[in-house]
């Protein structure tokens, strides 16, 4: 079983476990001294036996390990998608969240907005309060992001609609989610609705 999100790492770093292993983003862990490659390959070789035997904090904790790469585990985003997916499966919600975000950036896989977009509302309204906030981002935004390049825009796999973009912020924001208060202030703002604005600034 995958270790709570805000225990230290069991790698051995100093960092939480949601923002080591536990963590699909890229990171510079690698050059981290306190990552030994021995406690990596341990950790690998339980997370990836409990995984074949269908655990799925297990699957999604070697999900992470493979996305990122750490000493003595190289990386490997294909396989990471294909953990994601089968913890996903048995609604892990990290893995929920981690299958929608690389399937939106198309990273270890083929990019699907609109199939992100439903995985990522699933992790959101069982509760995952960073899938909650991606969400409201993607309704605010809708499948063209006209806010960068024309040649770079984002397809965020929903349709724009952003009434329900801030009932997602608001409930991140009361959850004490930082980005989200600050995007709840910034509709208020749009919409003159200044005491509300500054009541999460």
């Amino acid at each position: 079983m995958a270790p709570a999100r805000n225990a230290p790492c069991p790698c051995g770093s100093t960092k939480k476990y949601k923002i080591c292993c536990g963590s699909h983003q890229p990171a510079t862990f690698n050059a981290d001294p306190q990552h030994d490659p021995a406690t990596c390959r341990t950790l690998y070789a339980k997370f990836k036996r409990e995984a074949e035997q269908g655990i799925a904090g297990s699957q999604q904790a070697l999900g992470a390990m493979l996305f990122n790469g750490h000493p003595g585990v190289p990386q490997d985003r294909v396989a990471a998608a294909v953990w994601y997916r089968k913890s996903a499966a048995q609604e892990d919600l990290d893995a929920q969240y981690c299958l929608g975000d690389v399937l939106l950036r198309g990273e270890g896989v083929t990019t699907n907005p609109v199939e992100a977009a439903a995985w990522i509302r699933r992790a959101a309204e069982q509760g995952h309060l960073e899938a909650g906030y991606r969400l409201g981002v993607m309704l605010l935004h809708g499948h063209d992001d006209l806010n960068v390049n024309p040649e770079n825009r984002i397809d965020w796999g929903v349709e724009q609609d952003e009434t329900e973009a801030a009932v997602w912020f608001r409930s991140c924001a009361e959850q004490g989610h930082t980005e989200a208060q600050l995007d709840l202030a910034a509709m208020s703002f749009k919409y003159n609705d200044n005491e509300e604005a500054r009541s999460w600034v």
